[in-house]
């Protein structure tokens, strides 16, 4: 990998030499002026909350798309040149490519800060928010105030999407359900108040044995829901769903990896109507399976009660037919 990246970043800084130009900042996105320093952030939840506290005094590029798992990521050569101008790097800690990325800059003068941990709760989120304000307010401290700021701002609009969504999912009663979740989504799943009956890996680390346990288990434990994570595959979810007879939910780690997702506070607000909407299915299917139910037993007491009277009717006319022969004796 060093030695792609390496030949990637000789490349580019051929072309810019044979064109006697600057390395360009074409394929750098979000660029609100051409002035602004640049902060890179390996993923979309990293460059929300910088969004969201810098607002347009930065230039923010995300590296990895929000729907790929940031596991596996395949370096450009845009990449290269956006960490060659940043000022500042945000990134997670799980990115194995970064520091050959870094190296490979050439920008000996970054600052490389790590922002690890979930995020996918709001409590997680309010940590991620002071950590990268304290980021940005290290790198460019002439900004303080705004960032103090906005990150107040944002404060607040998590703390009131938090309580906007436990109110919407409240008369659902969570509490009474059990539900299978991909392990990455079950901090989030556990804080909307749902009971984690089982949790799995990413599919790829699941063998056959992984597989019969889980669906067994999920099957005795009558989960509702089978709670799958975008970034990490969804197909085995569906399947075990279907074979259990559960609601399938799939929910994403990343802001824009969906349309309406566009920052972190949407993407809570997405999670939580995805695990309502789910809920809601799971519900009319219980309620139209009930109503199935009840109208068989209807059907098995009239056929029951046919049965009686046939037998009756058929007792009488035997009596009669009785009756008839001895008076005609």
């Amino acid at each position: 990998m060093k030695t792609t990246v390496g030949l990637l970043i000789a490349i580019v800084l051929s072309l810019s030499v044979l064109t006697m130009q600057p390395i360009a900042a074409a394929d750098v996105p979000n660029t609100t002026s051409a002035d602004a320093p640049v902060v890179v952030c390996t993923t979309s939840v990293l460059s929300s909350f910088v969004e969201a506290i810098a607002g347009d005094l930065v230039n923010v590029t995300t590296l990895v798309q929000p729907g790929v798992c940031p596991g596996h990521f395949d370096i450009k050569p845009s990449d290269v040149s956006a960490v060659s101008m940043a000022s500042l790097v945000l990134y997670h800690g799980f990115e194995p490519w970064l520091q050959n990325l870094i190296a490979a800059s050439g920008n000996n003068d970054v600052n490389v800060v790590t922002v690890s941990g979930p995020w996918n709760t709001p409590a997680f989120g309010l940590s991620y928010a002071k950590r990268v304000a304290d980021a940005l307010m290290a790198t460019f401290p002439e900004w303080n105030a705004t960032f103090a700021e906005n990150n107040a701002t944002l404060t607040d609009n998590i703390q009131s999407t938090a309580e906007d969504i436990l109110d919407e999912i409240a008369p659902l009663s969570p509490e009474n359900y059990n539900v299978t979740c991909m392990e990455w989504q079950v901090a989030f799943v556990k804080w909307l108040g749902f009971n984690i009956a089982v949790s799995y890996p990413s599919e790829e680390s699941l063998s056959t044995a992984d597989t019969l346990r889980i669906t067994e288990a999920s099957r005795g434990n009558s989960c509702a829901l089978v709670i799958d994570n975008l970034q990490s595959g969804s197909e085995f979810g569906a399947q075990l769903a279907q074979e259990i007879g559960a609601v399938h939910v799939v929910l994403s780690n990343f802001p824009d990896a969906v349309p309406g997702t566009h920052d972190y506070c949407s993407l809570l607000t997405y999670n939580a109507e995805q695990m309502i909407y789910g809920m809601n299915t799971y519900l009319d299917q219980r309620g139209q399976i009930s109503e199935l139910q009840n109208a068989l037993r209807t059907a098995q007491d009239l056929n029951m009660a046919l049965g009686a009277t046939t037998i009756f009717l058929a007792a009488v006319v035997v009596v009669e037919a009785v009756l008839l022969h001895k008076r005609r004796q």
